[in-house]
């Protein structure tokens, strides 16, 4: 694995597997994780 990808959370919409694909640093895919699962999203 490259380490690009082990830096990064990539995510796309899993129905369009060509469309495109957001990246975030891991602080900010954490910080989204956890204010959804606080109710806050």
């Amino acid at each position: 694995m490259s380490r690009w990808r082990q830096t990064r959370s990539c995510i796309r919409d899993s129905k369009d597997k060509a469309g495109p694909v957001l990246t975030f640093a891991p602080a900010a895919w954490s910080a989204f994780v956890r204010s959804v699962a606080l109710g806050e999203g």
